[in-house]
């Protein structure tokens, strides 16, 4: 399973939820969601990219250990990122936050 599709009905991703899901490339987070639980995508070594489409609070250890990670584009902006929420993404060069007005 390289990418995952996230119902746009989903508001929260539970802690450890995709956690050590080896080949998981690339993932969207659809705008309802508000929540990223503690280590939802912890350990995903082959986890590319991510995209977020709402304003989320990023769980702790969310994305530690995925080495792979190049880029997170945040959409909507972030709310919060929890303690060591990217320790370990050695290959992440660009996180951009943008904010919309509506």
């Amino acid at each position: 399973m390289k990418t995952i599709e996230i119902p746009e009905n989903v508001t929260s991703i539970g802690d450890d939820a995709f956690e050590n899901c080896d080949s998981l490339e690339n993932i969207t987070i659809p705008e309802k969601v508000i929540d990223i639980g503690e280590g939802a995508f912890h350990y995903c070594d082959k986890l590319k990219e991510v995209n977020i489409e709402g304003k989320v609070n990023i769980g702790k250890n969310c994305f530690q250990s995925c080495e792979a990670l190049e880029q997170i584009i945040a959409n909507n902006g972030i709310k919060s990122i929890g303690d060591f929420a990217f320790e370990d993404c050695k290959s992440l060069k660009k996180f951009m936050v943008l904010f919309r007005q509506k």
